[in-house]
């Protein structure tokens, strides 16, 4: 399958806009994107996909993170959507993300 591991300074391949967009300045209430302080937070695994409306806010998020020095493993996955655990008995790709996924969070937490 096609998993990008990637660094935090490097955007994903395709661009798409944030979908959720309200006509207010507090946007905090929909992602921790726009919190005050990214730092010391726990380890986190965040995960992306190419065909997913939240990938850019996921990546910039990502990139908050790192900079404030959190312990953070971020996975872009370009073939796949938002969702794709749920297409596993479906799809080989969708499958053998999940199961890497799985691992992943198992090798983290033990």
């Amino acid at each position: 399958m096609g998993t990008q591991r990637l660094t935090c300074g490097q955007p994903p391949s395709r661009s798409t806009s944030n979908q959720v967009s309200p006509k207010r300045e507090d946007h905090s209430q929909f992602t921790p994107l726009n919190a005050e302080s990214h730092a010391n937070l726990p380890p986190a695994i965040l995960v992306t996909n190419g065909f997913d409306p939240l990938r850019d806010v996921g990546h910039a998020y990502a990139q908050k993170l790192a900079a404030a020095g959190n312990d953070l493993t971020y996975v872009h996955n370009p073939d796949l959507t938002h969702g794709f655990p749920q297409f596993t008995r479906y799809s080989a790709a969708c499958d053998q993300a999940t199961t890497e996924l799985a691992d992943l969070i198992k090798a983290r937490i033990g």
